[in-house]
């Protein structure tokens, strides 16, 4: 199975296969333009993007933080919801 190759921004860029593709939390807080501490209260807060322990090390699967961004756009964008008029 091949996957499509993602390079990291940030100091030491690298490329990764997409496919099985994990960030540790000091990437993702680089890829969203994020603090490591806000991560981490939305981690604690059940709020954020999945995430998997590992011991001490956070993971966070590159699909999965893609599906939970989508679903912010959609609450964000109102899809599902009834869209009412200003009166």
């Amino acid at each position: 199975m091949t996957g499509t190759v993602v390079t990291l921004r940030g100091r030491g860029s690298r490329q990764v296969k997409e496919s099985n593709a994990w960030l540790d939390r000091t990437d993702l807080a680089r890829e969203l333009t994020l603090s490591v501490d806000t991560l981490q209260r939305w981690e604690t807060r059940r709020m954020g993007p999945p995430c998997v322990r590992v011991g001490r090390k956070v993971l966070y699967r590159m699909e999965a933080v893609r599906d939970w961004l989508r679903e912010q756009e959609a609450r964000k964008a109102g899809v599902g919801r009834a869209v009412t008029g200003r009166r």
